[in-house]
């Protein structure tokens, strides 16, 4: 009765833990037919106790069931991955579009250069890295745009001029200032 034991328990461990007390009722109900044929001798009889063909015939049916329940839970575990899977392309698909949205809004308000690809490059990477930071550091960066007078000097919008239109940090530094400027507002 003890290598039955054995076996049964092996067979358990491997059952996922919802068929669990499923199989630990087949268990229990093959130890009881095990504990009636050792009570009423070893011999085949008519009276109710189990052969050791029927037992072969339980673990057989166990060993199935066991086999079927490890196939139900890999199935189960490939799906589970699937849709991690699908769910991690779509959040990766979701922020591609907010960083191009915010990329092309900075562009169209001057902030980042229309021409300049390896700028467009820097601030994608700076989204990548901390979207929330770059954010507000594209907000803080002054926007170019505007017209300039043949001096080289920015319209101001009330007919006047001012110093020339030029910027000359890049989006590394200018992130720098806004992280500094972030920083020391919130002190």
């Amino acid at each position: 009765m003890g290598a039955w034991k054995a076996l049964l328990a092996l067979m358990l461990g491997t059952v996922p833990d919802d068929k669990k007390a499923e199989a630990e009722r087949l268990a229990q109900e093959v130890e009881a037919e095990m504990a009636k044929s050792t009570e009423t001798s070893d011999k085949k009889t008519d009276a109710g106790g189990l052969s050791s063909d029927v037992l072969l015939d339980q673990v057989k049916q166990l060993t199935t069931e066991v086999q079927a329940l490890k196939t139900t839970l890999a199935q189960e575990r490939t799906e589970r991955e699937k849709q991690q899977a699908a769910i991690a392309d779509q959040a990766k698909q979701e922020t591609a579009k907010r960083i191009d949205a915010a990329i092309a809004k900075g562009v169209e308000e001057g902030r980042i250069p229309a021409q300049n690809d390896e700028a467009k490059t820097t601030w994608k990477n700076l989204f990548e890295s901390n979207f929330d930071a770059a954010e507000k550091a594209l907000a803080a960066t002054p926007s170019v745009k505007g017209t300039t007078t043949n001096q080289g000097k920015k319209e101001d919008g009330k007919g006047g001029t001012t110093t020339p239109a030029t910027t000359t940090q890049t989006p590394e530094q200018i992130l720098a200032a806004a992280r500094a400027e972030f920083a020391a507002s919130t002190n």
